[in-house]
């Protein structure tokens, strides 16, 4: 585990799809902050998911809509799969869109910077980010016994959410659309189908474009993914643990943390174990 120290500069991984752009915000990062170490450029979201949990780096600047995984899918992906011992690494975002601001934040951004920026506001983002990375440092020097130090939300974002808040709240109500709750999930097996009861499913497996389904016996694949699968289920019935794993609640036997300290599911009858993001952990505290 690399640990901050106050003598160590920070590491950080830059995700922007565009070369030009990219070549020019490593610039500008390094004339402003010159001990900061740029370990990885990435090019688009895969990438920067990937070397994010290889390399593990301080910080993130990541753009937001770029091709595969947006950097806002990006950021919630590391939350599900980040190494429990090891701090999250602080994120900004800068894109060219601001009307991803709100959510940005709420994925625990330190800073939003919108394209193009001016060498004033970038680094008014990055004193922002300095003093959190002093404030994570010094967290560590006392041996980050605690949960880490937490992101303050900056004023205008409470703003924001009111507005939008207000903005939906004036508009005209409709109904929401019924969403049909399934007992039973059609399978193709060879030149078969087969009804899978959904009482008898341990859990569901996103897998590719495919779905995995596990009983007690038995293992069946369907072409579906879990955010079209997830609106029919009964949430009291079966819970989304990790963005690739949804769980039969009756199904579980315990929760467990490994040699890492990431939490897992350990089931009933196939004895199997199952992963569960950090921000689904709190569901699990009485088990």
């Amino acid at each position: 585990m690399t640990q901050p120290t106050s003598t160590r500069p920070p590491r950080a991984l830059v995700a922007e799809d565009e070369p030009l752009l990219r070549m020019a915000l490593c610039a500008d990062l390094l004339r402003a902050w010159p001990d900061l170490q740029i370990v990885h450029q990435a090019t688009h979201g895969e990438d920067a998911l990937r070397q994010a949990l290889t390399l593990q780096p301080d910080l993130l600047f990541l753009d937001i809509r770029m091709p595969g995984m947006t950097g806002l899918e990006v950021a919630d992906a590391l939350q599900e799969d980040w190494p429990a011992d090891v701090p999250m690494p602080l994120v900004s975002f800068v894109t060219a869109y601001a009307d991803h601001a709100l959510e940005a934040f709420q994925q625990g951004a330190v800073d939003y910077i919108t394209k193009p920026w001016t060498p004033e506001r970038l680094g008014q983002s990055l004193r922002q980010m300095k003093q959190r990375w002093s404030e994570r440092c010094a967290w560590m020097a006392t041996g980050g016994d605690d949960h880490a130090p937490q992101l303050a939300e900056p004023a205008w974002v409470g703003q924001l959410a009111a507005m939008l808040h207000g903005r939906a709240a004036s508009a005209p109500a409709t109904a929401p659309a019924a969403t049909e709750r399934w007992r039973h999930l059609p399978v193709a097996v060879g030149s078969k189908t087969f009804m899978v009861d959904l009482d008898e499913v341990h859990w569901f497996e996103a897998a590719d474009k495919h779905l995995k389904i596990v009983t007690a016996t038995q293992v069946y694949w369907a072409r579906l993914s879990l955010k079209e699968l997830q609106p029919h289920l009964d949430p009291d019935a079966f819970w989304n643990i990790h963005r690739s794993y949804i769980v039969a609640a009756k199904a579980v036997h315990s929760a467990e943390r490994d040699e890492a300290g990431r939490m897992q599911l350990r089931l009933k009858d196939r004895n199997d174990l199952l992963p569960v993001s950090r921000a689904q952990q709190g569901r699990f505290k009485g088990y």
